[in-house]
């Protein structure tokens, strides 16, 4: 049953299983690359430790299982490790285009009534009656909390629509349906522990968070790099960062491969 801020009553429950896998090869495959971003690298031990932490100052903000977190953030390791935090304390995300004009953003953030906001430190969120915290840069030094995460068949996010066609509606997704259907793409994919995808879709598109989801349940990893890649430009990133994918919605894929099918004029 719901509560203030979308809190319920849950019993004991297991981890689901894409983020035991996390959990797992965090465990015994610490140094294993999950992410790349254009300032770092981190690996599935260095992200739990991240979300850990998160879990940590979820607590302190007095978050429970079913409530709603909001997340401000639009580089891909701050927003992928709330994410994962969120969903190991037992909460829902909530994520919030940044690019939207302050109005849009505070509209969506009121009308999801989240207990808390969670926000990169360099992006002022809109100003709501909502509490804020700042995403922490450094992984925490104390021990690791015990986990009371999502249960497979609750709600895990509340997905916004662009809007383009009216006021944005809230699409909420059980995690059962986030995780099962990143566990089936890696398998029908074929996807191994060696395979890179790389992307430059904003991590809080629903394309952002399938792929990374996908690239963990195979136990690969992803490389984020927001900015325009287009024909050769984008083959030199895939073979800088020596990937073996590229990630992207069907209209992005068009945008960026159209230009190696565009015959040069001499």
């Amino acid at each position: 049953m719901w509560g203030s801020s979308g809190a319920q009553d849950h019993p004991q429950r297991s981890l689901d299983p894409l983020l035991s896998l996390f959990v797992n090869t965090a465990h015994h495959r610490p140094t294993a690359e999950l992410l790349v971003t254009a300032e770092r690298a981190y690996s599935y031990g260095d992200f739990l430790a991240h979300a850990s932490g998160i879990v940590t100052l979820l607590r302190e903000h007095e978050v429970q299982a079913g409530h709603r977190v909001a997340l401000y953030a639009d580089a891909y390791d701050s927003f992928f490790i709330a994410m994962l935090g969120v969903w190991l304390a037992g909460g829902v995300a909530v994520p919030i285009n940044t690019a939207l004009p302050a109005v849009s953003s505070r509209s969506l953030i009121e009308r999801s009534q989240p207990r808390l906001l969670l926000h990169d430190p360099y992006i002022a969120p809109p100003a709501t009656d909502t509490p804020v915290a700042v995403i922490p840069t450094a992984a925490p030094r104390t021990s690791p909390p015990e986990f009371t995460p999502v249960g497979g068949g609750d709600v895990a996010m509340i997905l916004f629509t662009s809007g383009t066609t009216g006021m944005p509606k809230g699409v909420c997704q059980r995690l059962s349906a986030i995780t099962g259907n990143a566990r089936r793409v890696a398998a029908a994919l074929k996807l191994c522990t060696d395979d890179r995808l790389f992307i430059n879709t904003p991590a809080y598109y629903t394309s952002g968070i399938c792929h990374f989801l996908t690239m963990m349940a195979a136990g690969a990893s992803t490389v984020g790099e927001t900015g325009f890649f287009f024909g050769e430009a984008l083959l030199d990133r895939l073979l800088a960062q020596r990937c073996t994918g590229f990630g992207g919605a069907p209209a992005h894929l068009i945008r960026v491969v159209d230009p190696l099918l565009t015959p040069v004029r001499t």
